[in-house]
């Protein structure tokens, strides 16, 4: 479309026809924003510069973009392709050859690439839900994270959970914290300050994910070859008379609930 558009402007004649283009460039400046300072007269200049500009010499690409940080349903620029191709064209230059944007990794199952006490992180609050981020960094400092902060994100427009990171050094760090929280979504962002990793809190922070219990973890003691003793009346005594140490036993089932653990030595 924006290609017909050019080749209608150029096969028109407008350009060489100074009053129509004022007329034009009046009606159209009334339905724009320009930067401030910006003339009509300045304008109708641009236009006239493009006088003796050929259709063949008009190239159209789309500036590089990627999913919004605060929603993934819009876009941003694409950094830093899109200052690339901003800078070429503003020094007149060839435009770099288009790459795509790497696509952000979803959230989940992460391996564990560092120790926690050696992922620096801060904390911060985008959905403006009360104590979200001390609720998290309390949590991360209690698993061993260096919690370096708190506070609020630019933005409480976000609804998934975020983590920001500086370069590809810090994604061992970047993995080791996705480790802790169900949904979450990472992004370079070369502004940040390398060696520490943001995480923004989106409104679908619900907690960080559960530890594995390390006493669930252990294997189940092998059972002794020779049997156990009976938990009768009569098994309890010959327990005391071989160990020695229990001087007054009672009757008892082992399942019953008044069994309120092990047998005192």
């Amino acid at each position: 479309m924006s290609a017909q558009v050019v080749k209608g402007v150029l096969s028109s004649g407008l350009l060489s026809n100074p009053l129509r283009l004022l007329s034009v460039i009046t009606d159209a400046a009334a339905s724009m924003t320009t930067d401030s300072g910006m003339t009509v007269s300045d304008l109708v200049e641009i236009a006239e510069s493009f006088h003796d500009l050929s259709s063949k010499n008009v190239q159209f690409i789309t500036a590089p973009n990627e999913p919004w940080t605060q929603d993934p349903d819009r876009i941003q620029f694409a950094q830093p392709q899109a200052d690339q191709v901003f800078s070429a064209i503003a020094h007149d230059m060839t435009l770099p050859k288009a790459s795509p944007a790497p696509a952000p990794s979803s959230g989940g199952a992460q391996v564990l690439t560092t120790s926690p006490s050696k992922v620096k992180v801060e904390v911060l609050n985008g959905s403006g839900a009360s104590g979200f981020a001390g609720q998290a960094a309390a949590g991360l400092a209690s698993r061993g994270f260096d919690v370096t902060g708190t506070g609020d994100a630019a933005s409480f427009a976000y609804t998934n959970s975020v983590i920001e990171y500086s370069s590809s050094a810090d994604l061992a760090e970047v993995n080791t914290l996705k480790k802790e929280l169900s949904q979450v979504t990472d992004y370079q962002d070369a502004s940040l300050k390398p060696g520490t990793v943001e995480l923004i809190l989106g409104s679908d922070f619900t907690g960080l994910n559960p530890q594995t219990s390390a006493a669930a973890a252990q294997p189940s003691p092998t059972p002794s070859a020779s049997p156990s003793p009976s938990a009768s009346a009569s098994g309890i005594s010959s327990l005391a008379q071989s160990a020695g140490g229990i001087t007054a036993a009672a009757p008892c089932v082992s399942d019953s609930s008044a069994f309120a653990g092990p047998l005192s030595p």
